[in-house]
């Protein structure tokens, strides 16, 4: 190209130095959004050229293709941070969020944070992964710091800040063999429930009973209102969360929602009884209130409760764990041993997938294939008159 042959709209401009020698500048004129007629200058034709061509380039394109070209630009941590306000703080229970923003400062934060979402991809999130179980992070906090970061993803996704979720494509790692369930018998349930008493813990000795023979989650037991006692079922639509009610809510996967559950008699004596002590509540008060407060439980309760109070208990009455949440599996385990209901009803009064009650209760399934089937009734008496009640 001569000298004086310039591309379309490109000016020269020569500028005379304090030296005497000359030098050239190279000037676009362009509109600006406002509509104001402007002038940039370059050092070089090229440098002009490129500034024309992503005028050209921005004016051609539509708005969301401009969205598409700017996507992903925030980094993770700032768009954590919306993510927390408008989503997590909107839908996610009070124990959820304190895990998450646990595995979030502690595991995702100082790896991935400082990264723009849109160079977080799945080779990314596989390599983040080693690294946490090559430091030794259990396997457990690795899951569910993938499943937050999962949760965020597609979050990003319907705001149209990521084109895809990288997370979802990556396999999260295997927790390995679970433990077998050991169900409780009815006679290892009264004798928890005798020592309690005799320890001076009558409500907590209620309270396992209620476990025991509903197969209700402390979260449901420990909110149960009067108004749920009915003549023959226990209806189940809340759960404690921390201090809160949480309604049970019809969900694809875990199917937690509201039930009923069948009462047996033994545990219809023990309502009543329940009722006289409190004088009579009214249907809205809660069955088992914390002793100190009044109202409901909060985790710190909860946790105080089962070291100071279960765990000893249990311990003397020589029970193979000491977790409360094992009680319901005596539930499932007489319900599947009485043979009155099929699987898909047991999971029902559980609140469980059928396929989740057959994979934890196949030993207790099969072990109860051909035996002559029970009465809980009659089994819940004769463990109370053998244990002395």
């Amino acid at each position: 190209m001569s000298r004086d042959a310039l591309p379309p709209g490109v000016e020269r401009r020569t500028y005379t130095r304090r030296d005497g020698s000359k030098t050239d500048s190279f000037a676009v004129r362009f509109t600006d959004d406002e509509g104001i007629r402007r002038r940039r200058s370059f050092d070089t034709v090229d440098d002009a050229l490129d500034f024309l061509a992503k005028r050209r380039s921005a004016k051609r394109w539509r708005p969301d293709e401009l969205r598409q070209e700017q996507r992903g630009q925030r980094t993770l941590s700032e768009f954590f941070d919306q993510w927390w306000r408008d989503y997590a703080m909107v839908d996610l229970k009070r124990s959820t969020l304190k895990t998450y923003r646990c595995v979030w400062k502690t595991h995702a934060q100082p790896h991935l944070g400082y990264l723009a979402l849109r160079d977080i991809d799945s080779p990314r999130i596989v390599r983040f992964r080693g690294d946490l179980l090559r430091d030794g992070v259990g396997v457990q906090s690795v899951v569910k710091t993938m499943a937050m970061l999962q949760g965020v993803f597609r979050d990003a996704v319907e705001a149209g800040e990521a084109s895809f979720n990288p997370v979802k494509a990556v396999r999260k790692p295997s927790p390995g063999p679970t433990r077998e369930v050991h169900p409780l018998t009815p006679r290892q349930i009264e004798r928890l429930a005798m020592d309690l008493d005799l320890r001076g813990y009558g409500t907590s000795s209620f309270l396992v009973r209620l476990m025991a023979y509903t197969g209700l989650r402390p979260q449901e037991a420990l909110a149960l209102h009067w108004y749920a006692v009915r003549p023959q079922t226990l209806l189940v639509e809340l759960a404690n969360a921390d201090g809160q009610l949480d309604r049970l809510k019809n969900r694809k996967r875990s199917r937690k929602r509201s039930r009923t559950i069948d009462l047996i008699r033994p545990l219809q004596e023990d309502l009543e009884c329940r009722r006289q002590e409190l004088d009579h509540p009214e249907d809205q008060d809660l069955i088992v209130p914390h002793e100190v407060t009044g109202g409901l439980w909060l985790d710190e309760h909860y946790r105080t409760w089962r070291r100071r109070i279960y765990a000893p208990s249990a311990a003397n009455a020589a029970l193979p764990s000491n977790r409360p949440y094992d009680l319901r599996h005596t539930w499932a385990s007489l319900l599947i041993a009485e043979k009155r209901l099929s699987i898909a009803e047991v999971a029902e009064q559980l609140g469980d997938k059928i396929s989740t009650v057959v994979d934890t209760y196949t030993h207790v399934i099969h072990e109860w294939r051909g035996r002559k089937n029970i009465n809980i009734e009659r089994e819940v008496r004769n463990a109370r008159k053998a244990a002395g009640w």
